[in-house]
This record gives structure tokens, C-alpha cells and sequence, in this order.
């Protein structure tokens, strides 16, 4: 089924996948899946953090 998502591929070693599989298992999700959620989240805490870092800078100027 074609996608309007762009694909995004990465090399992991074989423990890496392992965990990640049984990640997915455990959440009833796909592998694809499963790295698509961590990523979000991951993109979610940087961006807030980021925000955190940006209000701290403009209170001590």
C-alpha cells in the first residue's frame, strides 16, 4: 500500500533489533511502528526541553 510518508532508514546491530521487536510484541505493534512511536516521543522531549532552555535564557536577560 503506497504511503504519503517519507521512509527513513537506519542501520542497528542485532541486540539493538532484538529489543526493539520485543518492545513492539509487548505493545501489539509493528517494528515499524514501534520506532515511529519512539521517535515521536523523542521529538516531543526535545522540543519541550528545548522551550524549557529558550524560558530560562529570556528570564536572566
Amino acid at each position: 500500500m503506497p504511503t504519503k510518508h517519507p521512509r527513513i532508514s537506519f542501520l542497528a546491530d542485532e541486540e539493538l533489533r532484538q529489543k526493539l521487536e520485543r518492545m513492539a510484541d509487548e505493545q501489539h505493534r509493528t517494528l515499524s511502528n514501534m520506532v515511529y512511536a519512539i521517535c515521536q516521543d523523542a521529538a516531543k522531549q526535545w522540543e519541550e526541553q528545548k522551550q524549557k532552555t529558550s524560558a530560562s535564557e529570556d528570564k536572566g536577560q
